[in-house]
C-alpha cells in the first residue's frame, strides 16, 4: 500500500459479504463512507493512539494477536453497520453534473422516507450495540492487552470515549454529568 493511502478497517467487499448490500454496488460509493465512519465513530471509540496502531498494523499487514481479535470480533461489525446505515442515503441520492438525482428503474420500487429512516436506524442501533460491546471489552482488557487505549493522548490526539452513555442532567455528588 503506498504511503499516502489511508488504510481502511474494512473493505467494500467486507460490507457486501456481511450485509444485504448487493455485490453490484460500486465500491466508489462505499469507500467514502468507510473513511468517514472510521473517523467519526472508531477513532473516538478507540482513542487516536490505539486507532493509529491498528491502522498501521493493517497497512503493514502485521495485525495479530489481541489487536486482530479486536478488529475481527468488534470493529468489523461496528463498521459494517455504520457504513450500511449511511449507504441508504448515498444509494438513493447521488451528485451529477446536473445536480442531485435519485436513481429509479422500471421494475423496482423505491421505499418511502420513513421506510429508509427505519432501515438506517436499525443499522445504527446494531452498530451502537457492537460499539458498546467493544467499549466493555476494551475496559476489561486494556491494561493487559491494549496499552495504547490507556496511554495519555497527545495534545492533537483524541482520548477514547470510555463511557457508553452521557446524561445532560446533574445527578448530584459526582461533579460531572456523565452517567456511564
Amino acid at each position: 500500500m503506498p504511503d499516502n493511502v489511508i488504510p481502511i478497517l474494512i473493505t467494500p467487499e467486507t460490507v457486501k459479504e456481511r450485509s444485504a448490500v448487493h455485490s453490484n454496488v460500486d465500491n466508489k460509493l462505499i469507500l467514502p463512507e468507510i473513511y468517514a465512519m472510521q473517523s467519526l465513530y472508531i477513532m473516538p471509540l478507540l482513542g487516536s493512539k490505539l486507532y493509529k496502531k491498528i491502522l498501521e498494523d493493517i497497512k503493514s499487514n502485521s495485525l495479530e494477536g489481541k489487536y486482530k481479535e479486536l478488529h475481527e470480533s468488534y470493529l468489523i461489525d461496528i463498521m459494517t453497520n455504520y457504513v450500511v446505515s449511511e449507504l441508504y442515503d448515498v444509494m438513493n441520492y447521488q451528485f451529477w453534473n446536473t445536480g442531485v438525482k435519485t436513481n429509479t428503474q422500471q421494475e423496482t420500487s423505491t421505499p418511502n422516507y420513513s421506510e429508509i429512516t427505519g432501515l438506517k436506524t436499525k443499522h445504527k442501533i446494531r452498530a451502537e450495540f457492537f460499539a458498546d460491546q467493544c467499549r466493555r471489552y476494551l475496559k476489561q482488557y486494556a491494561s493487559e492487552f491494549f496499552p495504547e487505549y490507556l496511554d495519555a493522548q497527545e495534545v492533537s490526539g483524541l482520548a477514547p470515549d470510555i463511557k457508553s452513555y452521557s446524561c445532560p442532567i446533574y445527578l448530584g455528588g459526582r461533579g460531572d454529568t456523565d452517567c456511564g
